[in-house]
């Protein structure tokens, strides 16, 4: 069995090979969900305790650092942060959701867009506040 002193070339190499399976449409999201996945599997790929594989995950990380809720934006043509899109608020909501869209937490969607479309992107851009489609539709 491995340790996590053992790390090596090959577990290096595992680790790429996940992140490039888990990561195939957008290598600058590796949101916890996608990290405890590669996690998962490099146990089982290693044969070693879940806790080993988190810490040889880590080391990874050292060396290639993981980015979360990152895209790439074509209308800013760079690697941006991207933010949820809400389409539909209740007037309660619509001045706390206007701040939190202000500060760039958030984008309000137009509903009418939504009639038009039938594929709403549920990201935007936090510079340019233009949808992030490669981000997920629904």
């Amino acid at each position: 069995m491995k340790t996590v002193a053992s790390y090596s070339e090959s577990v290096d190499e595992s680790l790429e090979r996940l992140h490039k399976m888990f990561l195939k449409h957008n290598e600058h999201d590796e949101g916890d969900l996608i990290f405890y996945r590669i996690d998962y599997r490099l146990a089982e790929i290693l044969k070693v305790t879940a806790d080993e594989a988190r810490a040889y995950h880590q080391i990874y990380h050292t060396k290639n650092p993981r980015t979360v809720s990152k895209a790439y934006c074509s209308n800013c043509n760079q690697i941006v942060t991207f933010v949820p899109i809400i389409y539909t608020v209740t007037e309660n909501e619509r001045s706390l959701l206007k701040a939190a869209e202000m500060k760039g937490r958030v984008i309000l969607g137009d509903l009418e867009k939504i009639m038009e479309d039938h594929k709403i992107p549920m990201f935007g851009c936090a510079e340019c506040k233009k949808p992030v489609p490669g981000c997920g539709i629904f």
